[in-house]
């Protein structure tokens, strides 16, 4: 996890669980073990799409988790996202752009 700007840390038997809010007051979480290497860490941040969308479907295969949705514009899952980025390079209009 990057240096975050707040931390909270919890104790869960042999891991701990860190929540922090970075400089860009993304919520950032990692599960780490007591030899303090993450085992699992992920960004509340998403991939965005934007209103220029026209809804091609290049998008959609690329997705390695399904997060993407389909409809008048596609809408990305925050939850389900993983930052990847495959979307956006994908993307022939530019309408998939990077967390803020």
């Amino acid at each position: 996890m990057r240096e975050p700007a707040s931390l909270i840390s919890f104790f869960l038997g042999k891991k701990y669980l860190e929540i922090g809010i970075d400089k860009e007051k993304s919520i950032k979480f990692a599960l780490q073990n007591n030899s303090n290497q993450p085992q699992y860490s992920k960004s509340t941040m998403a991939y965005v799409i934007t209103d220029i969308c026209v809804a091609c479907g290049t998008c959609l295969p690329v997705c390695p988790v399904g997060a993407i949705s389909e409809g008048e514009i596609y809408h990305i899952d925050p939850d389900t996202c993983i930052e990847c980025g495959s979307c956006a390079e994908v993307c022939p209009t530019g309408a998939i752009n990077p967390p803020a």
